[in-house]
């Protein structure tokens, strides 16, 4: 069972683990996310509990599967930090993935039946990271400040899904700062015009000010 924690819902996220451990304690819970990131020691401190993967976890949570699958130890897992012993193990952090294009694409078939419980279905994520360093900002304990994107291609095939089969007349880019490559930025703009989309719904970007 995974949890992604942002510090507003750790507590409740720590109240279910500890729910779901009185129902099974063989269950293995995965606790990731900016909050898990920052206070992993805090995460594994609270009832239920097992592992927490640090920054991305696309490649580490695949291979804690693989490791459940195969009995394998989780000794040599890079990016995860655990209890043994009585006391906190923080294994090295696990590189960021350099090429975004090799994450499988959302499945947002998996949730089109009871679409009417998400508000904002039309979410879609271009990039990762930010060259800044704002003091408000939690991004760079994820990130690191390395500036990663998809391809102009993946992103208007995401797109153009959510518009053509979805019907989603608002699509919010979750980037961290959409403008930090302005060339791409515009070129993706201009696949949009061109497809016309921009004619059947709106976009919101969030982008640092001064960019």
């Amino acid at each position: 069972v995974g949890f992604s924690l942002l510090t507003i819902n750790s507590a409740r996220a720590y109240q279910l683990a500890g729910r779901i451990k009185t129902i099974d304690p063989n269950v293995l819970i995965v606790a990731g996310g900016i909050h898990a990131t920052v206070l992993p020691e805090e995460c594994l401190s609270a009832e239920g509990i097992d592992l927490v993967v640090r920054r991305e976890g696309e490649v580490t949570l695949s291979e804690i599967a693989r490791c459940v699958q195969e009995g394998g130890s989780f000794d040599d897992l890079e990016g995860i930090s655990y209890r043994r012993n009585g006391t906190f193990v923080h294994n090295p952090d696990r590189p960021v993935i350099e090429d975004l294009n090799v994450i499988p694409p959302f499945p947002y078939d998996l949730f089109e039946n009871n679409r009417h419980h998400y508000r904002d279905f039309g979410t879609v994520i271009t990039a990762r990271g930010c060259p800044f360093d704002c003091i408000f900002c939690s991004q760079r304990a994820i990130t690191g400040r390395r500036y990663r994107h998809l391809s102009i291609e993946r992103v208007l095939d995401e797109v153009g899904l959510l518009v053509n089969k979805y019907g989603v007349t608002n699509i919010w880019f979750m980037d961290d700062n959409f403008v930090v490559n302005k060339k791409r930025a515009f070129a993706l703009l201009d696949g949009i015009i061109r497809a016309g989309y921009n004619k059947k719904t709106g976009f919101v970007a969030e982008m640092r000010g001064e960019s």
